[in-house]
């Protein structure tokens, strides 16, 4: 399944890359329309700010279902509950990172 989603999202990024055969002709386009590193990694973290946020109420909602129809299997209670820690932690390193490129801009002093 890993193996799936990580092909889905190869494919996702690197078909928002190209406009189809015009784009070979003309060389590789920028997705991003970014000019430095840091806009290419501002761009980055918003797109993975934006998935997660849109992924996150969908797996909580995912997890509630296992819980409530567990019928007191526990392998499953504890299944949904670690859905809703792991999607939660997600959101706190993907909130984390959105800081992250600023700090380092100013350790650097740039």
């Amino acid at each position: 399944m890993i193996k799936k989603g990580f092909l889905f999202l190869l494919i996702l990024f690197f078909g928002l890359g190209f406009l189809g055969e015009e784009a070979f002709a003309q060389g590789l386009i920028n997705p991003l329309q970014a000019t430095t590193l840091w806009e290419a990694i501002n761009a980055l973290i918003n797109f993975l700010l934006l998935l997660a946020f849109a992924l996150a109420p969908l797996l909580i909602i995912y997890a509630a279902s296992l819980i409530l129809s567990s019928a007191g299997r526990a392998e499953q209670i504890q299944k949904g509950k670690n859905i809703i820690l792991y999607t939660l932690i997600a959101l706190f390193i993907i909130l984390l990172a959105k800081g992250l490129p600023s700090i380092i801009k100013g350790a650097l002093g740039g």
